[in-house]
């Protein structure tokens, strides 16, 4: 409607009419006043506990921000409809409560953190380091741009999260394991069983005979969801990429060799490694005599022998004199001649003789082999100032309600045409549609946006931005028996001799039971009889599937049972043959302790958010939390 409006304004009547037109709406609201607007009432708390509120944005943005995470873990675009089927919006709801119990808590106990507490806490998060180990701008600044902070509102988040971590750690941290719960998990981790198995595949089900009308009729109404063809979109795309527009072949051969210098020392120069062993004492006088034994001609090898110093306590391995934290050490270690002992040498953890067994000399990787990968970076650092300019003539060429398309030809640019994608970025022809950059997050905006729409510009992950139209919207449909009906067929024939195969598994498994040997199964039903030895309930051996698995442990021993084959149709059937469980074994048990610490963790704060939460009072309209969440699917 806003490109509509623009449009009538360029020519002279327009404006006379759009003016008319406003003209008349300001007067009604003279004559009649604007006082109803402020009476309508909306919903604007979807959520209350104690004195904080949850306000319909906050949950709204809360949960876009978990679809949008969800999305890119899933990597296709998520829809709201599912996310609600698989319970997202009660999770980040809930998760809003909880925190605001928490804080208020945390207020009423004075618990506070200082500017300079929290500011050293970012430095010092690991997602927000470079690959030198140090915190980069750069990263920080690009995770909040990804998740809509701005850096005082996550600086205000974080102070929240490291208070609420304040006190989930003085109600829930480090509990007492029980004894009977680390022997229940070492069972369940440790178990090993044996079994005899055979694969019945989808062929031992017998002949199906095609369903009649009637039948196939009333199965394709209680499926038709099943058949029913996906929403598909038309769109136009303008994508700047940063890489597309450098043109390395430009840059001057001086300024890649400036840049070559200046990134020599720091990027392209390996520095000297060392393999170091060394000889520790206890004292001065034996470090001396073993000293005194080298200069006589005895080897360094018989005197580490005669020590008993070998293998890790005699090699430090190959490293680099910065990485030495003993500087006397250091500085012995990368003046001694490769292969010949040194004196005595006092470090800060006692005597030592240090023998140097390789060196890997400093290198420089000369200019001709790295040129072309700076003349790249060049290229692209500088097209991406250009990048901006372009961006800025697009946006206003957009202003004036110009379609993607026209904007393009008009500079020089190519689009990306797409006839019809789904929100999962599957074409007509059920294959991933090619084109389409940061595909989650475009196709996201698409599928919010309407045809004429004045869509904002994408930033993409390489820098670049992207514009788009959608010029087509084909609606979710259900498609009628007659267009899918060899389909439906497929799926009724499927579905029965998916039926007929698990009788006919567990017709077998109550032979067994009855005494049949595995031998006589396996040979009646012409199929290989296999055995897979050392089962556990974390692993899924060859020929077995994970539901396999669950099967084995879930039938005593001696005991048998079938269930889905590794391809998704036929069927496993098997007999335990044997269960093993090995005696507990301390290490392993220490190991255990931290996942059943966090375990415990978790259940006691949650039992103690639940308990703030009544005692402070928490109140949920849920026609509020309903409306919010549908908001958050756009027009």
């Amino acid at each position: 409607m806003l490109s509509g409006m623009r449009k009538a304004q360029q020519g002279w009547l327009g404006k006379i009419i759009v003016t008319v037109m406003f003209g008349f709406l300001i007067l009604s609201f003279g004559i009649w006043g604007i006082g109803d607007i402020f009476r309508i009432t909306h919903r604007e708390v979807v959520a209350s506990t104690g004195s904080r509120d949850i306000t319909t944005l906050a949950y709204r943005d809360a949960f876009q921000s978990e679809l949008q995470r969800l999305s890119s873990q899933t990597r296709r675009n998520v829809t709201t409809a599912e996310a609600v089927a698989a319970g997202l919006d009660r999770q980040v709801l809930s998760g809003l409560v909880g925190d605001a119990a928490l804080d208020q808590k945390a207020s009423q106990l004075g618990l506070a953190l200082s500017d300079a507490t929290i500011a050293q806490a970012v430095f010092s998060d690991p997602v927000f380091k470079g690959p030198d180990g140090n915190f980069d701008p750069l990263r920080f600044n690009e995770a909040l741009r990804q998740s809509g902070f701005t850096e005082q509102s996550f600086l205000r988040e974080q102070r929240g999260l490291y208070l609420r971590r304040q006190l989930e750690d003085a109600i829930a941290g480090d509990p007492p394991i029980p004894a009977t719960m680390l022997d229940a998990l070492h069972r369940f981790t440790t178990e090993t069983r044996s079994v005899d198995d055979i694969v019945l595949a989808p062929s031992a089900a017998g002949d199906i005979a095609p369903p009649d009308d009637a039948t196939l009729s009333a199965f394709y109404e209680g499926r038709k969801r099943e058949f029913a063809s996906p929403e598909y979109r038309s769109l136009v795309l303008l994508a700047l990429d940063p890489k597309a527009l450098a043109q390395p072949e430009t840059v001057p051969e001086s300024d890649v060799r400036t840049e070559y210098e200046k990134e020599k020392t720091t990027r392209f120069t390996t520095v000297e490694k060392r393999t170091i062993e060394r000889i520790p004492y206890k004292n001065d006088a034996e470090a001396q005599a073993d000293a005194a034994k080298l200069a006589g001609g005895a080897s360094f090898d018989e005197i580490a022998a005669a020590r008993g110093v070998s293998g890790e306590d005699l090699s430090l391995g190959a490293t680099t004199k910065e990485a030495l934290d003993d500087p006397k050490l250091a500085e012995a270690a990368f003046s001694l001649a490769q292969g010949v002992p040194s004196g005595v040498i006092d470090t800060k953890f006692g005597p030592v003789i240090l023998r140097v067994s390789a060196i890997e000399p400093a290198a420089v990787k000369p200019f001709e082999d790295v040129q072309a990968l700076l003349r790249v970076e060049i290229a692209t650092n500088r097209a991406k100032t250009n990048l901006r300019d372009l961006r800025d003539k697009i946006e206003d060429q957009r202003a004036s309600a110009k379609p993607v398309a026209e904007i393009a030809t008009a500079l020089g640019l190519a689009v990306v045409k797409i006839d019809a994608v789904d929100p999962s970025g599957d074409g007509k022809d059920g294959k991933p549609v090619a084109g389409i950059p940061d595909k989650d997050q475009v196709l996201r905006a698409a599928f919010q946006a309407e045809i004429g729409g004045d869509n904002d510009a994408i930033s993409l992950r390489d820098g670049g931005y992207l514009w788009y139209d959608v010029t087509n919207i084909e609606r979710a449909r259900d498609r009628p028996l007659s267009e899918v009906r060899d389909e439906v067929v497929k799926a009724w024939m499927d579905d029965q001799r998916s039926v007929a195969l698990a009788k006919k598994a567990a017709d077998l498994v109550k032979r067994i039971d009855g005494g049949t040997p595995m031998s006589e199964i396996a040979a009646e039903n012409k199929v290989e009889l296999k055995s897979v030895e050392g089962i556990t309930r974390s692993s899924t051996p060859p020929g077995l599937s994970p539901a396999a698995v669950n099967a084995i442990f879930g039938v005593k021993s001696g005991g048998s049972g079938y269930a889905l084959a590794p391809d998704g149709l036929g069927r496993i059937v098997f007999k335990v043959k044997s269960a093993t469980l090995p005696a507990a074994d301390p290490s392993r048990t220490a190991a255990l302790t931290p996942r059943l610490k966090t375990a415990l963790e978790d259940d006691i704060t949650q039992a103690y958010v639940q308990k703030l939460q009544t005692d402070l009072g928490t109140t949920i309209d849920a026609a509020a939390a309903r409306g919010a969440v549908r908001g958050a699917e756009g027009p």
